[in-house]
Order: structure tokens, then C-alpha cells, then sequence
């Protein structure tokens, strides 16, 4: 997904310009949604369930329109897909506010990943035995490393 996505031809462009994407899961949803942030590299708006990782791609209301997932959800799914087909000036504007490029891109992700890694790194090795010994050598001299320290080595 190195690129916003391009539609040549004109009844891709005209389809685009009118139908949200839909993806509604019946279970607790998707954990990450790639399907989702691809429709919304193509600035569709997004009707999808309010379940899993969807919450965190969609903001309701902002980028698309979120219903609760099972039977409960398909009345209001139905309300958001009559709402949206109706509102052409609401369908647009979510499918502008997608953030694709702004959270993302391999880049963007690469980058959070790291952060959460690192932060469950320093949480472990700040909760282990091997935090209180100074200096961080075992019984035969051997320097210790935290995972942490090979971090800091690969820069």
C-alpha cells in the first residue's frame, strides 16, 4: 500500500462516487482491517461493525459509520447505508477524512509497533531478577544484555 490507489476508468469513478464500502461482520469483528483501510485509501466512506480492530481504523461519524455487530447491527446498517446513499455531501466528506496515509502507511505502523515493543520490553525487564544485578554479568563474567540493549546496538 505504497500509494493512494488510482481508478481509470469511468464507471470506477462514477461507482466511487456513490457506494460506500460495506463490510459487516457478524462475530467480534475484524482485529485488523486491512480490507477497511484499503477502501478507505480510496476515500470511501466505511460502514462496518463496531467490533475489533474497526474502532480504532474508524472514527464514526468521521470516516465512516459504525452499528454493533449480530443481529442488533443490521437495522442500523441498513439506516447508515440509506443515510449515506442520501447524502452525497456526508459521503464525500467521510471518504475525505480517511487517515490511510496519516496512521497507515508500513512506515506509520512500523513505528508504532516498535514503540509498543519496546515499551513491553522495558515493563519486562524492569519486573525481572536480572534488573537488580550491577553490573549485568552472569556467573562467569559475561556481559548480559537486555533485549532492549540489542535495540540501542542495531541503531
Amino acid at each position: 500500500m505504497g500509494s493512494t490507489p488510482v481508478v481509470k476508468d469511468s464507471v470506477g469513478i462514477a461507482l466511487l462516487s456513490v457506494i460506500p464500502f460495506i463490510f459487516p461482520t457478524l462475530a467480534r469483528g475484524e482485529c485488523f482491517g486491512r480490507i477497511t483501510i484499503e477502501a478507505m485509501a480510496f476515500k470511501l466512506p466505511v460502514l462496518d461493525t463496531a467490533a475489533g480492530g474497526t474502532t480504532e481504523i474508524v472514527l464514526d461519524g468521521s470516516t465512516g459509520l459504525l452499528h454493533p455487530a449480530g443481529k442488533e447491527g443490521v437495522a442500523p446498517l441498513a439506516k447508515n447505508n440509506v443515510r449515506l446513499a442520501s447524502h452525497a455531501e456526508q459521503r464525500a466528506s467521510m471518504g475525505k477524512n480517511g487517515r490511510v496515509k496519516e496512521r497507515f502507511m508500513e512506515h506509520h505502523m512500523a513505528e508504532r509497533i516498535a514503540a509498543v515493543l519496546k515499551e513491553v520490553l522495558q515493563k519486562s525487564w524492569e519486573h525481572s531478577f536480572l534488573s537488580f544485578a550491577m553490573p549485568r554479568r552472569d556467573e562467569n563474567g559475561t556481559n548480559i544484555f537486555h533485549p532492549l540493549d540489542y535495540l540501542r546496538l542495531a541503531k
